[in-house]
């Protein structure tokens, strides 16, 4: 047993060491393809190492006094550099007080982002239409003649209600992204359907109209099935109670906020951006979001590192 694992660990041994002589090697020269098929298997990142070297090396390091000058750099010293900035695990052995910094000067305007957004959001949902009457996808149908009727069960939630008009769509569920869209964009998009209700809605009632934009897709198919594929949404643009009208155009928000609100919706990367924006209209102009705080303390960390590996990526900026 002890044989098996001495065995094994010089086994292990013999590949970290190859690893690290492949990774010993000058920008200036590529690495043989098997061998940096072996390297990305081992380590996923050093993929992104590897192009930006290889942008470098190719548009940049083209006569034989650019090589020269960047000959003494390795795979190795930049590959260091990237996991620098990759791991914030690493960051944090330096970067405790700078972060203690930071939250005194600006933590308080990140909860008072959200205290904002909150306040404009519980706003919308006060004053949205869906107060005033509710929608639902009822069936689908296909007549004799081949055309396709989608039904919506409209029940009024207040009194009064006329001259409802509203927006629907069919989104295959594998389009996560016009999912996510459609809400704010729904005017933009030419799939979407425009249903008009010029009557009073004192009940519960099923109503019926011909559908041609998704007739293709829903022809012959029970709603099961078309749920199956699709999701439905719908939006109401306008209405009417006691001949008062009511538009969704008329519910407006700060256009900051609008945007927050949507990058946390949809999880989008761009949250921070968003609510970084959001601190400067309203709370603090000199507000500055963490990641950029200490982007320079992370520079000058690195700089002690290998300094001359930030100015090998230099050259990749100047471009």
């Amino acid at each position: 047993m002890k044989l098996v694992i001495k065995s094994l660990l010089v086994v292990v041994f013999i590949s970290i060491l190859s690893c690290r002589n492949h990774l010993d090697k000058s920008v200036i020269e590529p690495i043989e393809i098997e061998k940096l098929k072996t390297i990305i298997e081992k380590d996923t990142l050093f993929e992104y190492t590897y192009k930006v070297v290889q942008k470098i090396r190719d548009e940049v390091l083209t006569d034989d006094v650019q090589k020269a000058k960047w000959s003494d750099i390795t795979y190795e010293r930049v590959h260091n550099i990237i996991k620098f900035y990759s791991d914030s695990v690493i960051q944090s052995k330096y970067t405790t007080e700078i972060r203690k910094e930071w939250l005194n000067k600006y933590d308080k305007y990140d909860k008072k982002a959200d205290s904002i957004a909150n306040y404009w959001q519980k706003y919308l949902a006060e004053n949205s239409l869906k107060n005033y009457v509710n929608i639902e996808l009822f069936d689908v149908q296909t007549s004799e003649n081949g055309s396709v009727k989608v039904g919506f069960k409209i029940s009024p939630l207040k009194n009064g209600l006329e001259d409802l008009y509203f927006e629907y769509i069919f989104i295959d569920k594998k389009e996560i992204t016009e999912i996510l869209k459609w809400d704010n964009l729904s005017i933009l998009n030419n799939n979407s359907n425009k249903f008009y209700l010029f009557e009073e809605i004192p009940k519960a009632k099923i109503y019926w109209e011909t559908n041609i934009k998704n007739a293709d897709a829903l022809k012959n198919q029970i709603l099961e099935k078309v749920l199956d594929k699709y999701i439905f949404k719908h939006k109401i643009i306008s209405l009417s109670q006691n001949g008062k009208r009511f538009s969704e155009y008329d519910i407006e928000i700060p256009n900051k906020v609008q945007y927050y609100l949507d990058a946390k919706k949809e999880k989008s990367v761009l949250q921070d951006y968003y609510k970084t924006d959001l601190i400067k209209e309203f709370l603090n102009n000199d507000y500055v979001e963490y990641q950029k705080y200490i982007s320079p303390f992370i520079d000058s960390i690195a700089k002690s590192k290998d300094s001359k590996v930030l100015d090998f990526f230099v050259l990749k900026k100047a471009e």
